[in-house]
This record gives structure tokens, C-alpha cells and sequence, in this order.
């Protein structure tokens, strides 16, 4: 899902140490309900997981076996606001990766199988995110899965398979929100960030930004009673 350039493991961390319960889809028998899980690996999810974490939310990371994003595979970036001199893509995804896990985000470095957004309750309900067999459990979630570019750069694919069926997506199969905010469309308390949401920016910065502002719904969701089903209620 997200590309890897071999060469860029030098800049590789070990992901944070967390209980891994038994394999089983049992809700029962889940590690805990976390307050936020984002799923993806790239400077959106990193940017979310430092703010969320600077929140004190504890957030989980599924970053995926492959993580990194787009900047994987960029040898210099030159455009990013605070490097002079430029700075390879690798280190500088690594970065983000790293001050993510000193904020105290817990990194999983495995893939997502099945997602179950559209649980029943206040607020949405608990989401439940698969890892094989391994169940996770969050009251709300941030998607920022990036895309896969095609044979021309201006032609990339959008990762959102895994949620077909349960968000609304666009005609390219790009996650719709909310106008104003980070929230999905068609499950409460899940946000969108990134190039999964973004058909028309579709910068390493950008990203960042929109993770950042994803993270700063969430907060406003908790701290607004349900934010979101209260849009929701308003736009019908």
C-alpha cells in the first residue's frame, strides 16, 4: 500500500512495544477501547498521532508493514518549510515517525484487514480495526492511508478500499468529509487526512497540516459532547 525504498531502513525505528492479545474476532476478547486509533503511515498520520498524544490520547498507530508514504520514494524534498538545504524524504518521514513515539503513540508496524465503522451509539459507537486476527477497538478514528501513485505522477489511486461500502467516497475513491472539518461521511467519529481526502493539494506539507487538523477535531469532538452528530443532524 505504501512504497518502501530499501535503501531508506537505515532510518527505521523499532514501533513502540504494545499487548497483543490472542488472536480472536471476539469483542471480548480485544486489548482495551482506546480512545483513538489512526490507521496509516505517512506525515498526516504521524502529524495526528503527535498532536493526538500531546493530548494526552494515547492514540494507536497503524502505520502498516510498509510505512511512509509517498516520501519513501522522494529523494530530496526541497519544499518543506524549515530545511534550508533540503532533506531526503525517508529522514525526514522518519522524524515525524520519531517524535511521535516520544509524544507516547503506540506504533504497529502491520496492515489493517477489516475495518467495522458504523457501529450503533452515542458519539458512533466503538469502531472495531482488524490486524489479521488480532482485534483493536477506539471510540473514534483517523484514516490517513495516503494513495499508490500510477505510471504518471499525476495519476495515483486512492487507499481507501478497506472502507468501501461504509464511507462516502468520491468518483476517484477519495473520502468525502464534511465541509469545514476533517469528518468523514457515514460513520461518526471517523476523520479523513491526507492524500486519502485530498484530490487537489496533494503536498508532503499539506498532509501534515491536515493531520494536524484532523487530531484537532477529535479534540473537539470530546470535548463538544459529539460534535459530530450534531452536523450531521443539521445537514440532514
Amino acid at each position: 500500500m505504501i512504497g518502501v525504498l530499501a535503501q531508506s531502513r537505515r532510518w527505521e525505528r523499532e514501533p513502540t512495544t504494545i499487548a497483543r492479545p490472542e488472536p480472536s474476532p471476539d469483542p471480548s476478547q480485544a486489548e482495551e477501547i482506546r480512545q483513538l486509533i489512526i490507521i496509516g503511515g505517512g506525515p498526516a498520520a504521524y502529524t495526528a498521532a503527535i498532536y493526538a498524544a500531546r493530548a494526552d490520547l494515547h492514540p494507536l498507530v497503524i502505520e502498516g508493514s510498509l510505512w511512509g508514504g509517498q516520501l519513501m520514494q522522494s529523494a530530496t524534498v526541497e519544499n518543506y518549510p524549515g530545511f534550508v538545504d533540503g532533506i531526503d524524504g525517508p529522514e525526514l518521514v522518519a522524524a515525524m515517525r520519531a517524535q511521535a513515539a516520544r509524544f507516547g503513540a503506540d506504533l504497529l508496524t502491520e496492515d489493517v484487514t477489516q475495518v467495522e465503522l458504523q457501529s450503533g451509539g452515542p458519539g458512533g459507537g466503538i469502531k472495531r480495526i482488524w490486524v489479521g486476527e488480532r482485534l483493536y477497538q477506539a471510540r473514534m478514528v483517523i484514516i490517513a492511508t495516503g494513495t499508490t501513485p500510477g505510471s504518471a505522477p499525476e495519476e495515483r489511486s486512492p487507499n481507501s478500499q478497506l472502507f468501501a461500502g461504509q464511507l462516502q467516497m468520491d468518483w476517484q475513491g477519495r473520502l468525502t468529509t464534511v465541509p469545514g472539518c476533517t469528518m468523514t461521511i457515514g460513520a461518526q467519529g471517523v476523520y479523513a487526512a491526507g492524500d486519502v481526502a485530498d484530490s487537489t493539494y496533494q503536498q508532503a506539507v499539506t498532509a501534515a497540516a491536515s493531520g494536524c487538523m484532523a487530531a484537532m477535531d477529535v479534540l473537539r469532538h470530546i470535548e463538544g459532547g459529539f460534535l459530530d452528530r450534531d452536523i450531521f443532524a443539521e445537514r440532514g
